[in-house]
């Protein structure tokens, strides 16, 4: 009888043991998945300010491009003697500035749509990270009660094996 106690007391440890490690290993991955969410946050709202960035300078540069361009044909306007603060030569300088303008706010805009994407990321990121750090505790507390459980379900088993002979001698 105290063999057979003990070897369910030993079985219930291990029992309870297991249950707890295995909460442990969940509540460690959710941690870790969570870890590498909030990186990928960081990383989505680092690459959402990069469109931003890098746009606003393409359109800088688009906007010095546009400049010399109306410079220049202006410099060739005047060259063959047009006058051109008047008429048609007004016009056309008017026409670059408007493409250019149009060229500018293009890329703006796409820089916006890209950064708006990588921010869209970046909440994913975030989102996944909660759920990821809430299935880590849930999965501690799973193992916590599992580990409980195994115990109550050992001592129910050692005090039959332990016990249960005694009494069910005296209902002989």
């Amino acid at each position: 009888m105290f063999v057979m106690a003990a070897a369910a007391i030993a079985g219930t440890a291990m029992s309870a043991y297991g249950a707890y490690q295995q909460g442990e290993a969940k509540r460690k991955q959710g941690e870790y998945q969570a870890g590498i969410a909030r990186i990928n946050e960081q990383i989505g709202k680092q690459n959402a300010d990069y469109a931003r960035r890098t746009g606003e300078v393409t359109a800088q540069h688009k906007g010095m491009e546009g400049r010399a361009r109306i410079a220049q044909t202006r410099a060739i306007q005047s060259g063959r003697g047009v006058d051109i603060d008047t008429g048609s030569a007004v016009a056309v300088q008017d026409a670059e500035r408007d493409i250019n303008r149009a060229d500018q706010e293009m890329i703006r805009s796409n820089a916006a749509w890209r950064a708006y994407g990588h921010e869209v990321e970046a909440a994913s990121a975030s989102s996944q990270g909660k759920l990821a750090g809430m299935a880590g505790v849930a999965g501690g507390e799973a193992g916590s009660i599992g580990a409980a459980s195994s115990i109550l379900g050992g001592v129910s088993s050692v005090a039959d094996k332990c016990w249960m002979p005694d009494v069910k001698d005296r209902v002989r």
